[in-house]
């Protein structure tokens, strides 16, 4: 079952990448890091595999092809978390416990969370870790 579920990941995002190119690579990256399961571990090395094989980026140049494939899933991260952080703002507590469970927070993993900060309080960088 895990095996057809990678096999089918895998198709919609191989045609994903063939239909939209680079915009198609940050827009499965933004969906990753705005906390929807879609595992990078898949969306990055495909990117390359494909360009190394000439179905994205064909004619480009394949060190800048790559470079490329990396700005768009670096650009897709930062506009992913962007939005992730938006969400949690706006909507905060409320809004995850309504909607987490389609992005596999259950309401026992938020209070898990909350004990977690309460006893430990928000981390924060120490000073002296800048000067080592």
């Amino acid at each position: 079952m895990l095996a057809q579920l990678t096999d089918n990941l895998t198709l919609l995002i191989t045609n994903l990448y063939i239909a939209t190119g680079l915009l198609g690579i940050a827009l499965a990256m933004a969906i990753e890091s705005c906390c929807i399961p879609l595992p990078s571990e898949i969306v990055m090395p495909l990117a390359g595999i494909m360009v190394s094989q000439h179905k994205i980026l064909n004619g480009t140049n394949p060190l800048l092809s790559l470079f490329l494939v990396g700005l768009a899933g670096a650009a897709g991260c930062l506009i992913g978390s962007m939005a992730a952080y938006v969400i949690g703002y706006k909507g905060g507590r409320p809004l995850m416990l309504k909607y987490g469970r389609y992005v596999l927070i259950s309401h026992h993993d938020a209070d898990k969370a909350d004990h977690f900060f309460q006893r430990w309080g928000v981390p924060r960088p120490s000073s002296h870790a800048c000067y080592r």
